[in-house]
């Protein structure tokens, strides 16, 4: 298992722009704001970027239809991005980000091709039981949970958001993090969620996740590059 701090935002559609509009527009920006962002003054690990196939159906999540992850070395470099993020907000159209430590854990499924990411994946929305705080929450995910959601044999990377604080906005709402669950394909993604090691994530998650449906979206892969990772 691995770890280094990560920076997730999410982006939505204006309303007079038509998603093939926004799609090339989004796509034009980040191409801009990478030439910036790998310089020493944002030294950067790797970025990608996703966009929904579909929503989960209750509870909604925020309306995203563009999300990006950064990852950094450490939490200076993480937040001196975010700052970055604020500035440029108009211009992305940046709807919600936040700042938190990424978790990864080793499983066993490669990827189709040799250095390529996993084409499908599902990011899920994590509140905490109301009975636990924050430490308790974030251990029990991370060291009972983590072990058992990583065994599927469908599952091509699975991943952690431990969210920090303080962060931007420093009210984070109901959620404590992110789950991020990597898969080769749909198929992969519907045979995990038949698999009996899929199947015992599901049903660990009432140790430690809130009662309610955690909202979850569906993403592609748009673009991704890496640096020092």
């Amino acid at each position: 298992m691995a770890f280094n701090y990560r920076v997730i935002s999410f982006h939505r559609k204006p309303a007079q722009e038509s998603p093939s509009q926004f799609l090339a527009n989004m796509a034009q920006i980040e191409s801009a704001l990478s030439q910036k962002q790998w310089s020493a003054r944002h030294p950067c690990l790797a970025w990608h970027a996703f966009t929904p196939i579909t929503n989960s159906d209750e509870p909604q999540p925020p309306s995203a239809d563009w999300i990006n992850t950064y990852d950094f070395k450490n939490l200076n470099e993480a937040k001196a991005w975010t700052h970055h993020l604020t500035t440029q907000s108009s211009a992305c159209n940046h709807h919600l980000w936040f700042l938190g430590i990424s978790q990864r854990f080793t499983v066993k499924k490669p990827a189709p091709l040799a250095g390529t990411a996993p084409l499908v994946t599902v990011i899920r929305f994590a509140k905490k039981k109301p009975e636990l705080s924050r430490s308790q929450f974030y251990d029990y995910w991370l060291k009972t949970h983590g072990p058992i959601a990583s065994q599927s044999p469908f599952l091509a990377k699975y991943e952690q958001l431990h969210l920090t604080q303080p962060i931007f906005p420093t009210d984070t709402g109901p959620w404590e993090g992110f789950t991020l669950s990597h898969f080769n394909s749909l198929t992969d993604l519907s045979q995990h969620a038949q698999h009996p090691a899929g199947r015992a994530a599901a049903a660990d998650t009432q140790h430690f996740l809130h009662a309610e449906l955690q909202p979850s979206i569906i993403v592609q892969k748009q673009n991704q590059l890496f640096f020092n990772y």
